[in-house]
């Protein structure tokens, strides 16, 4: 009789749960309500699971949710202050700082693939983006270089071995900081990523709503005529 009702309720309420959650959940994301986006996702996905995702939209709601994960752990800072922060920290003082304050923290990136891996050990994705602190940039184009800069690596990155970008692909993404050092033989400051944090950012209404502006970024030719 047990097994029956959870059968039952299995069956009955649990695609009503999931889209009534779905429904208020993404709208929640896109208005910028991560805590309740969060919360309502999570129960959608967690129900979504239990029912071994034989429910419409399963893959949407999952997509969701992780995309609410990352906008309710956002870092209140973006890398360039935290590169000038780190700047002004001797190591063990910023490593300590970045454990306890950032090293988990979700981030955004809007960049261009530059490069893609050739099947060398030595190759990999990189992008378009260079991390300078506030107010570097005109320095940068004033002086011809930076007095400190950080890039990020993308080395055991998984997000895009699913499907792989070419040279010259736009992609906008979140994932969560593993470790921000400072690379004396490169000189220059290297941010790595947690592997499997990566999350393609599909609601593009929740990026407005907390003001994200994005960079002018070239797109490839072949891209161009597929963009609005």
């Amino acid at each position: 009789v047990a097994w029956r009702f959870r059968q039952h309720v299995r069956q009955e309420y649990y695609p009503l749960i999931v889209e009534k959650e779905r429904t208020e959940g993404i709208t929640a994301l896109e208005e910028g309500n991560f805590d309740k986006a969060h919360q309502l996702l999570s129960a959608a996905k967690s129900a979504v699971d239990a029912l071994g995702g034989a429910v419409d939209g399963a893959d949407d709601i999952r997509q969701a949710a992780k995309e609410a994960k990352i906008f309710v752990d956002l870092i209140t800072k973006d890398l360039g202050d935290l590169l000038a922060e780190a700047g002004r920290m001797d190591p063990e003082s910023w490593a300590t700082r970045f454990d306890s304050l950032y090293k988990g923290r979700s981030i955004f990136i809007d960049s261009v693939i530059t490069a893609v891996p050739d099947g060398t050990a030595s190759s990999g994705y990189e992008l378009a983006c260079m991390i300078l602190p506030p107010g570097e940039a005109s320095s940068l184009r004033n002086q011809g270089g930076p007095d400190r800069m950080g890039v990020i690596d993308l080395t055991g990155f998984k997000l895009f071995e699913l499907v792989p970008p070419a040279v010259g692909n736009r992609k906008i993404f979140g994932a969560r900081l593993e470790s921000f050092k400072y690379d004396a033989a490169a000189d220059r400051w290297v941010i790595r990523l947690e592997p499997k944090s990566g999350v393609e950012i599909t609601h593009k209404k929740a990026l407005d709503a907390i003001g994200w502006q994005s960079e002018s970024i070239p797109v490839a030719e072949e891209q161009k005529e597929d963009r609005p």
